[in-house]
């Protein structure tokens, strides 16, 4: 019998263990996903501006082109 309740012992130990880390590994998660949103809202908030640039530029080549071409 005591060799059983030291086995169980041991077995209590490892799962407190077990969930020690895992709940370690939950927070590391948790701040991962959050730094992910962090930089997806980032991405959204310029994506327009970005957008709004690379249109005047592409239009401005195109203007000149067509402009130079016409001379």
């Amino acid at each position: 019998m005591p060799d059983e309740a030291c086995r169980l012992a041991k077995v209590e130990q490892r799962i407190d263990s077990l969930e020690e880390v895992f709940e370690d590994r939950g927070k590391k998660l948790d701040a991962i996903i959050a730094t992910l949103e962090e930089m997806k809202n980032e991405q959204t908030k310029y994506k327009g501006f970005i957008g709004g640039v690379v249109f005047t530029i592409g239009a401005v080549f195109s203007f000149l082109t067509w402009w130079l071409g016409n001379r």
